[in-house]
């Protein structure tokens, strides 16, 4: 169901996306496309303040703080988890990967490699203070509007 909790959320949420995406950027090997890489990061990040920060609404603010801070973890897992999809799925039509197997195992290594690369202070700056930010906003948006 709609709440002005959930749409604060996704919001904001969108917003720590692009923000943290447009911050890991610089990160990237030197010719990587990032065409649309910081609005595909801001709807997962509208899709996870909307269905984990939005539905964990009405509580003390300081669990709020913390569940906005958690909810940048998931943001941060998802984008990591879609882009090295898609980075194994183009490996696989280029038939990098010999087997299955391996094509997995790259996936695997693929997170990995992001993860690590997205361990700056820029990308955990706006994680940790968006998350925190979002996670208030939306409480007292619930608050304000039930």
């Amino acid at each position: 169901m709609p709440t002005a909790g959930k749409l604060v959320a996704a919001l904001l949420f969108a917003a720590v996306g692009y923000g943290a995406a447009v911050a890991f950027i610089p990160e990237l090997p030197e010719g990587t496309q990032v065409k649309i890489f910081p609005e595909i990061n801001a709807v997962i990040g509208m899709l996870v303040g909307w269905w984990v920060m939005g539905s964990q609404v009405g509580n003390p603010l300081l669990a709020a703080a913390r569940r906005g801070l958690g909810t940048s973890v998931y943001l941060l897992f998802w984008a990591d988890f879609v882009f090295s999809m898609r980075d194994m799925v183009i490996n696989s039509t280029k038939f990098v990967y010999p087997t299955p197997t391996k094509a997995v195992l790259g996936f695997f290594d693929n997170m990995v490699a992001f993860f690590l690369m997205s361990l700056t202070p820029a990308v955990l700056t706006i994680l940790v203070v968006g998350g925190l930010s979002a996670g208030i906003a939306a409480e007292l948006a619930h608050r304000k509007w039930r």
